[in-house]
């Protein structure tokens, strides 16, 4: 197993020590955890106490974070840096290389340097697979299908007929590229089958989780954006523009013909309503629905999405509502009970 002095993790990753230079790191760890030899980190305020019941041999934090009578690696980043050092003790390890006999591999297909075709993958007629990919068994890679550099692609992916995908990319098990939109002409007589004759473009550096389906275009093309990260069971309708380094967690969705800017963030189970802009850096929260355009650095929550400050006074009333409901029940009894006092006298003095 690989190990790093502190020191040397420091003038890696742009970082300073603060105690033993020389101390031997092997792996990294959770600050509960501990351990010998291991590098936790601290990222998050409430978990400060842990800091000093750590056991472990040093841990990573932000310059607020210095303590006493710790090993430290100080970085102004300290989530980032700790992905970095994992990255670091823990690569991506994939099976040798070569192309096993026990897979399929049809006419005119462009094979790479280096790369790895595992046993049960299917490969169509036309295919162009670039140096150092991994495909593992069962993935299936239609006719004319692009694969790029170092891109790997796990068990049961099924990547559809002309689907473009770039380098580096991560396919995780069994999500699906450019299976058809949900394109039909309805009428009296049933719905009529649109066909989805586009494809799918995913740009560099795109991580895509498992179940996830990125559906074909009607015509021309849904677009992934590069170092775009997809988390599992998301939803990309057809003609759907995703932009740059986003963000898409769990159960999310965008319907048809959506365009997401760049640097946007979509919490689980959000959802962005067809063909609607939504601008850079905007966040989406957890639950919420889009139903119209939002602009640059817009956050919203709720359904329909309003600002996330005015969804938060809004629940923080409708949390009160059985306490306002006494107050009114209360309020509505004691007004009759005053009607009731003044009435005899209103009558008495009217005789």
């Amino acid at each position: 197993m690989a190990s790093y002095t502190l020191g040397e993790l420091a003038a890696r990753f742009n970082a300073t020590v603060k105690g033993d230079p020389a101390l031997l790191i092997d792996g990294v760890t959770t600050l509960q955890a501990g351990g010998m030899g291991k590098l936790a980190f601290l990222s998050n305020a409430k978990y400060r106490k842990q800091l000093g019941e750590t056991s472990a041999a040093a841990v990573i934090v932000s310059p607020a974070d210095i303590a006493e009578g710790l090993n430290l690696l100080v970085s102004e980043d300290p989530y980032k840096t700790f992905a970095l050092i994992s990255q670091l003790f823990n690569p991506p390890s994939h099976p040798r290389k070569g192309i096993d006999p026990r897979a399929y591999i049809g006419e005119g297909v462009v094979l790479g340097e280096d790369i790895t075709i595992m046993a049960g993958a299917y490969v169509e007629d036309g295919a162009d697979i670039g140096a150092r990919a991994v495909i593992y068994p069962g993935v299936y890679l239609g006719r004319d299908v692009c694969v790029g550099e170092d891109t790997v692609i796990y068990p049961n992916v099924t990547v559809r007929e002309g689907c473009k995908i770039g380098a580096r990319v991560i396919l995780q098990p069994n999500c699906v590229i450019g299976s058809d939109g949900f394109g039909f002409a309805p009428g009296a007589d049933g719905h009529v089958k649109i066909p989805q004759v586009g494809i799918v473009r995913i740009s560099d550096d795109v991580e895509i989780g498992s179940l996830t389906a990125v559906d074909r275009a009607a015509m021309g093309e849904t677009v992934v954006g590069e170092g775009t990260k997809i988390d599992n069971l998301v939803q990309l309708a057809h003609n759907v523009k995703i932009g740059r380094h986003c963000f898409l967690v769990s159960q999310s969705g965008v319907a048809g013909s959506a365009q997401i800017g760049d640097f946007v963030i979509i919490a689980a189970q959000g959802g962005v309503g067809g063909h609607l802009e939504v601008g850079n850096g905007a966040r989406i929260a957890a639950k919420a629905g889009v139903t119209h355009s939002l602009e640059a650095g817009r956050e919203v929550a709720g359904f329909p999405a309003i600002e996330h400050r005015e969804w938060l006074k809004s629940v923080m009333a409708f949390s009160r509502t059985p306490d306002l409901r006494r107050s009114v029940k209360a309020m509505d009894r004691r007004i009759k009970e005053l009607e009731a006092a003044l009435l005899p006298t209103e009558k008495k003095g009217n005789k």
